[in-house]
C-alpha cells in the first residue's frame, strides 16, 4: 500500500464511501492524512461565574430532574432536564433530540455543550460529552457531506 493509492484499497473502504470521500476532496490515501478540520471548538468546563450571555461552553453538573421529551408541531420535539452546578440549577433543554434522553441520568454527572442564555439561567444544549478521561480541551470540526 503507497500513499497514492485511492482510499478504496483500505479495508472498510467500499465503493459508496470512496463516492463519499471523494464528494469531500479525498480521493488518496494521503488526501485523507492531510485532511485537518476547518475549526476547533473550545470544550473547557467552566464555571457560571465565567461565562457570558449567548456563549457557547461546557458545563458539567449533577442531574437533579428527570429527562422529559414534549413533542410539538410535526416531528419535533424538546428534550429538559435540569442539571446542578455547585449551588445553582441550570434548566437543559435539547431540540429534536429525544435519543439523549437514555444518556441523561437522574443522579449523575453530566457535562454538555451549548448556548447560555443568562436572562433565563438555561442552557440550549447541542451535544452531551463524554467523560474526558485524556482531559481534551479543543473538539476537531470537520467538514461533512450528506
Amino acid at each position: 500500500m503507497d500513499i497514492t493509492d485511492l482510499v478504496s484499497v483500505l479495508p472498510g473502504v467500499g465503493p459508496k464511501r470512496a463516492e463519499n470521500l471523494q464528494e469531500l476532496g479525498i480521493a488518496t490515501i494521503e488526501d485523507l492524512l492531510t485532511y485537518y478540520p476547518f475549526r476547533y471548538d473550545d470544550i473547557q468546563e467552566k464555571d457560571l461565574s465565567e461565562i457570558q450571555d449567548q456563549e457557547k461552553v461546557t458545563l458539567k453538573g449533577l442531574v437533579v430532574s428527570e429527562a422529559v421529551v414534549s413533542r410539538y408541531g410535526y416531528k419535533k420535539s424538546r428534550l429538559t432536564f435540569r442539571m446542578m452546578q455547585e449551588h445553582a440549577v441550570i434548566n437543559v433543554s435539547f431540540f429534536n433530540q429525544p435519543f439523549l434522553k437514555d444518556k441523561v441520568v437522574l443522579s449523575e454527572e453530566i457535562a454538555v455543550y451549548g448556548k447560555w442564555d443568562a436572562k433565563r439561567k438555561s442552557l440550549n444544549g447541542m451535544k452531551i460529552l463524554a467523560s474526558k478521561g485524556d482531559n481534551e480541551d479543543f473538539a476537531p470540526i470537520y467538514h461533512v457531506n450528506k
